[in-house]
């Protein structure tokens, strides 16, 4: 009986040592993640995201040349630049739109609502295309889906933001920034400005219900007051004979009226924001987006 439980014990041994490098061989049971972190293997950090090889579009991911305007999408922020063309050519004074990805330079003054670690399923750098759909991921799970389409003289955005919880912000945010004109120094009289800026517009549509919106001249030289939530916004000047005009699409979200710097008058660079709110039953929230009219 004893020398049967021997050999039994020595068998198991030789198959335990004969088995064990195939054992230790097989693949192991993957981690769990934490929420937020890589799932997917395929999230590319921002200051991995691929850029266009040669100048002058080294420094940009996408680069989309249309008859009326050039848009271009840096690499390292995924922020928009759109040049408005006059007789062909490119304009030195673009449009900047931001969801700001990754944080500001001045996070005292431009705190991100959230924290997006890179995005997912990022297409090759193109200079060529009339979609661009880019998908960040937040540290906390969440998904911010942003489409763009070019058209000749028109842009649409669309985007959506998913996965976020009841602590989470509960609003989504994009900002874009005219172009800052002229530079005046405190001793410049008004009326020298007035002059300067002479043919520049901006016009602001807006109120509280769709009977008592309005459209109201915003005096380029003059310092803005604070205005109700918008509909549209309509710039002509720094771009020569062209117009452009930013407008939300559908009845979701509101346009909303901000100052991007001490100087809150047009000629300054005014900054505006899109807002959508969440849907609290849904925990989503779904963008009717942004339309760009370059004209």
């Amino acid at each position: 009986m004893k020398k049967r439980r021997l050999l039994s014990m020595m068998v198991l041994v030789v198959l335990f040592w004969a088995l064990a490098p195939a054992v230790l061989a097989l693949p192991k049971k993957p981690a769990k993640s934490k929420k937020g972190e890589d799932q997917g293997g395929d999230l590319v950090a921002f200051k991995d995201i691929p850029a266009l090889p040669d100048a002058p579009n080294k420094d940009y991911y996408a680069v989309f040349c249309r008859k009326n305007y050039d848009a271009l999408v840096v690499a390292s922020n995924l922020v928009v630049y759109v040049y408005p063309k006059d007789k062909g050519e490119r304009i030195d004074k673009p449009i900047e739109f931001s969801n700001r990805f990754v944080p500001a330079l001045r996070d005292d003054v431009y705190k991100p609502l959230l924290t997006f670690l890179g995005v997912r399923n990022l297409a090759p750098p193109t200079t060529n295309a009339s979609k661009l759909v880019i998908t960040a991921v937040s540290a906390t799970g969440i998904t911010l889906i942003q489409t763009w389409k070019f058209a000749d003289n028109k842009i649409e955005m669309e985007e959506s933001l998913t996965g976020f919880s009841p602590n989470d912000p509960t609003f989504m945010r994009t900002t874009f920034h005219w172009p800052e004109t002229h530079k005046f120094t405190p001793n410049i009289e008004n009326s020298e400005r007035v002059q300067a800026v002479a043919g520049y517009t901006m016009r602001w549509h807006a109120g509280k219900t769709p009977l008592t919106m309005k459209t109201t001249a915003l005096p380029y030289a003059a310092a803005i007051v604070g205005q109700p939530n918008g509909d549209w916004v309509e710039n002509q000047g720094p771009w020569g004979a062209r117009k452009v005009t930013v407008k939300r699409k559908g009845s979701k979200g509101n346009l909303v009226f901000g100052f991007r710097g001490f100087e809150p008058s047009p000629y300054a660079g005014l900054e505006f924001q899109y807002m959508v709110n969440a849907d609290p039953k849904t925990k989503k929230v779904d963008s009717a987006g942004l339309e760009i009219k370059i004209e």
